[in-house]
């Protein structure tokens, strides 16, 4: 690895290469150069083909006596021509891949922890795989934790029995008690989920087949963590903690890997972030695909739920707030109370979240990756550093990795490995980069300096100040009153393009098309009352000197609410000059003499002008 000096650190035991023994060699190029006051040269694995995200990367010090951290990550390959997927644990030492050990599963995520506070004792990877939580000790197999079966409705085990004893039952009667049962308990075993998805034809031959067996209902882990046991200190012994797709959260001893305690919740988990240590005190905050965050306090559900704006794509505690990433690409901060203090809108949608501790300093940072190949530093709501990968990160983990404190370890979607060291003068202070305005904002401006006549102007306000006030009064009086006679007037002589009313509503609206000297006037009527309309017309008047209306009277007919009707009438400009008059479109309802409305359209002068006689 890089030392802090720029040169080598020594090669560890079994001669294998030290990390920035490859950084000298050539680097991709798709990558913009990391700050240098953040960040030291990295490393590029493109050779590496990983395909595995931020939960199912750790960095683990397997055999627990060489100092030598190394990097494990579940890769979940590709799926082979026959439908299969070969999942492998993988081991990177330094900067080359040392070992593969394949897993019967997906996996779903892997945590790091140890079972002893001993000096030398080896540390344990744990690796959940569907109902399975599988422990491996120096990548060898060393205990296997299975979920207890859930239990079985009685009414299912019946049917079952029915179906076992009763070579005739009928498929469809028993389909219908399977969907019947599952509509009331809300669950199934695996068996009637399989058998209610086989095909007709096929179901005699799957009885026979599943007959003997016992009826089970099992669930899958979706989330992994550990918790401290009793101290908060790096090497003492830690809890697995895992979350299940019912809902329960269970946390396993690692003395003898009991469930140790169990909370259920409402919905099922999808993130989780601990703090504490489980003898003392201990804080579970939990995303759920309910949309709300939940939290568990020793042991016990607390009352209080934060409500996301969207899905959560990431959820990290710091201190003593909460950030969470939704998929409305947002990043939210939330106390332990609930109250969201702060949202920040984002670029991109948010790919992976993690926290980053480098603990010889004690700089703690969220770390956001992000979909157009962004890497962000948050310290609070400050960016304090940005790295541009490239393309969108997948995975990220970081921490002691080979003899150095702080690397960054980035899994991005073609498959390469970034490796990025943490320089030990790194600051993650918001002293220069504090959020809020810019600092211009914060420079005085230059105002000349006073004139004589701006202090006379001054001098006259502060004697007249009364008389100058009842001025602004009375105009302030004469133009509201002004606007009143106005409004009245409008409304007397229905200029106004709605009219609302108890027995009717109704709104209007008139355009204009061509330019001359035949022009098309559309009016448009809307009727927003309740019930329908009906006897109503359209009446056009212009100066008789200046145009030629085609239809002058145009009966609507019945008006349907909600809907716009539009009514078209030809307009002739029948003189050879420049000029133009304004056209009166009135809306009326017999046998009330006057109109409902008036819509005053000004016509445009027509261009084109040919005399017409």
């Amino acid at each position: 690895m890089l030392s802090e000096d720029g040169g080598h650190a020594a090669a560890v035991d079994d001669g294998t290469e030290a990390l920035a023994d490859k950084a000298a060699g050539p680097v991709a190029n798709y990558s913009e150069p990391d700050d240098p006051k953040i960040w030291l040269s990295s490393h590029v694995d493109s050779m590496a083909s990983l395909s595995t995200f931020s939960g199912a990367m750790a960095l683990i010090d397997l055999d627990g006596r060489s100092g030598v951290v190394q990097f494990l990550a579940a890769d979940m390959g590709t799926v082979s021509e026959a439908g299969k997927r070969k999942v492998a644990l993988k081991v990177w030492r330094s900067n080359r891949m040392i070992s593969s050990t394949e897993i019967p599963g997906i996996c779903c995520g892997l945590v790091a922890f140890n079972m002893s506070a001993a000096d030398g004792a080896m540390p344990a990877a744990a690796v959940a795989v569907d109902n399975n939580v599988l422990i491996f000790k120096n990548m060898k197999p060393y205990y296997k934790f299975t979920l207890p079966n859930l239990p079985v409705a009685d009414a299912e085990t019946a049917i079952w029995a029915q179906a076992c004893s009763d070579p005739d039952i009928s498929f469809e009667a028993m389909c219908d008690s399977i969907v019947e049962i599952r509509d009331n308990y809300g669950y199934l075993s695996g068996r009637s989920h399989k058998f209610l998805a086989t095909a007709p034809e096929e179901r005699a031959t799957f009885i026979q087949k599943h007959k003997d067996g016992p009826l089970t209902r099992t669930t899958v882990i979706v989330a992994i963590a550990t918790l401290f046991e009793n101290t908060s200190d790096a090497l003492s012994p830690q809890c697995i903690v895992i979350a299940t797709e019912i809902g329960e959260v269970m946390i396993l001893s690692p003395k003898n890997f009991a469930v140790i305690a169990k909370v259920t919740l409402p919905a099922t988990p999808v993130f989780m972030s601990i703090q504490g240590s489980f003898e003392v005190d201990y804080r579970i905050v939990l995303a759920c695909r309910d949309g709300c965050a939940y939290t568990i306090k020793k042991g016990v559900l607390s009352s209080v739920v934060v409500e996301l704006s969207s899905h959560a794509v990431g959820l990290e505690r710091l201190n003593k707030v909460i950030y969470i990433g939704c998929m409305d690409d947002t990043l939210s901060c939330y106390s332990t109370k609930g109250k969201r203090l702060w949202t920040l809108p984002l670029p991109a949608s948010i790919t992976t979240m993690s926290l980053l501790h480098y603990r010889p300093r004690n700089l703690k940072a969220v770390v956001v990756a992000l979909s157009n190949g962004e890497v962000r530093l948050y310290n609070d709501r400050s960016v304090v550093n940005v790295i541009k990968v490239g393309e969108p990160v997948n995975g990220l983990v970081f921490g002691q990795y080979s003899r150095d404190d702080g690397v960054l370890i980035l899994a991005t979607q073609s498959g390469r490995l970034h490796f990025k060291i943490l320089r030990r003068s790194a600051d993650f202070s918001l002293s220069e980069k504090t959020a809020g305005p810019p600092i211009e904002q914060s420079k005085r401006i230059p105002v000349p300096a006073k004139t004589q006549l701006y202090l006379d102007q001054t001098q006259r306000e502060r004697r007249n100040a009364k008389e100058m006030h009842r001025s602004f009064q009375r105009d302030m009086f004469r133009v509201r009153l002004m606007t009143a006679r106005h409004y009245v007037k409008t409304l007397e002589t229905s200029l106004a393009p709605m009219i609302a009313s108890l027995n009717l509503s109704l709104r209007a609206s008139a355009a204009v098309q061509g330019i001359g000297p035949t022009f098309k006037l559309n009016v448009i009527l809307e009727n927003t009352s309740p019930g329908l309309l009906h006897s109503t017309k359209i009446i056009f008047s212009a100066s008789t000197a200046l145009y030629d209306i085609s239809q002058p009277v145009i009966s609507t007919g019945l008006l349907v609410p909600g809907v716009q009707y539009t009514y078209t009438t030809l307009i002739k400009c029948i003189v050879d000059e420049p000029i133009s008059g304004p056209v009166l479109v009135y809306i009326t309802k017999p046998p009330n003499p006057a109109p409902l409305m008036t819509v005053n359209v000004d016509m445009p002068v027509a261009e084109g002008m040919e005399t017409v006689r």
